[in-house]
């Protein structure tokens, strides 16, 4: 049927082994090592990706993630992490909340894995190229599982024009960021505890400035990372929706991706990170999410380890 046919090579249900050959050529030349052409790149990118058609014909659909991960590798950047699918009882305090799942589990591989992609790392931006990739998710269960490695860890709600974390926390959506940047007030007096011991929230604040003249004042972040046994984790608006983190990237130590096989294109998503390398933005990785827990097994995960955003529910990590 050539209309699931088209379907499935949209959502990249391929046959890995099909893939696997350009993945290798490219991962000499990826971005975060500097150098890929753009043009081999989206070459290459295209090819793979109509080859997945095909293996989609010959050999029938497989997962959509595991083949993603296939996909993902060929852009050459890490992957830190692999976040399982989860359901409505796995919120953004889900890493506090059910510390001996799965999904715990694999948080603490990301951190693992974020330490060794680079040991002088302690402040960071987590994005996505797309709105409901699960960025949010990621960033407050990532920021709360940071505490469990002795580092006193502030989350601060950057993404000025949604400011999800700041609703998720429940904190005054009056004050926070905005103000910070505006020098209207002092940073210790807005950053707020949570339920989660050493773990500080920095609300987003309410203001009508637009925020791409407020970022460039990273003050505030340089502050917080000043402090010893300390990380800052900022959670920023996609990539497709404005430059905030691209603004933001100057003043942390690199960017931290995320992505879902819901949303992921291929050709785009190399776009954004051929951009970043090009103004000289380090990407520290990618974190896929939404992942089907059943195939966290294979071994494909842990041998190349490193060791709704817009939704109207918090459900399948889409915020």
């Amino acid at each position: 049927d050539e209309i699931k046919v088209e379907e499935q090579a949209k959502r990249n249900e391929a046959s890995f082994t099909l893939v696997e050959s350009a993945s290798e050529g490219t991962r000499q030349g990826g971005v975060s090592g500097g150098g890929l052409d753009t043009k081999k790149a989206l070459s290459l990118l295209a090819f793979s990706l109509v080859v997945s058609v095909a293996g989609t014909i010959a050999f029938g659909t497989l997962s959509s993630t595991y083949s993603l991960r296939k996909q993902v590798e060929i852009l050459g950047v890490p992957v830190l992490g692999v976040i399982p699918k989860v359901g409505k009882e796995f919120d953004h305090s889900a890493f506090d909340n059910h510390p001996n799942s799965t999904m715990a589990a694999q948080f603490r591989k990301l951190i693992v894995n974020l330490v060794r992609s680079d040991s002088k790392v302690n402040r960071i931006v987590v994005t996505s190229c797309w709105p409901s990739e699960g960025k949010s998710f990621v960033s407050a269960n990532l920021a709360a599982a940071l505490t469990r490695f002795e580092l006193t860890v502030s989350l601060i709600d950057a993404d000025l024009r949604k400011p999800f974390l700041t609703s998720f926390f429940q904190k005054s959506k009056d004050l926070g960021l905005r103000q910070v940047l505006q020098g209207e007030c002092p940073l210790e007096e807005l950053l707020q505890p949570t339920q989660t011991a050493n773990l500080q929230f920095l609300p987003a604040g309410r203001g009508a400035q637009d925020p791409s003249e407020l970022f460039h004042r990273g003050l505030v972040i340089e502050r917080l990372a000043e402090r010893d046994n300390s990380f800052v984790v900022i959670d920023t608006a996609p990539l497709s929706v404005c430059s905030d983190a691209i603004q933001l990237s100057d003043k942390v130590d690199g960017v931290v991706l995320v992505v879902s096989s819901k949303f992921w294109t291929g050709r785009a998503e190399l776009e954004y990170l051929l951009d970043l390398e090009e103004r000289g933005i380090k990407v520290l990785g990618l974190v896929l999410n939404g992942v089907r827990e059943s195939e966290l097994t294979y071994n494909h995960y842990y041998k190349q380890a490193y060791g709704s955003y817009y939704a109207k529910s918090n459900t399948e990590n889409r915020v």
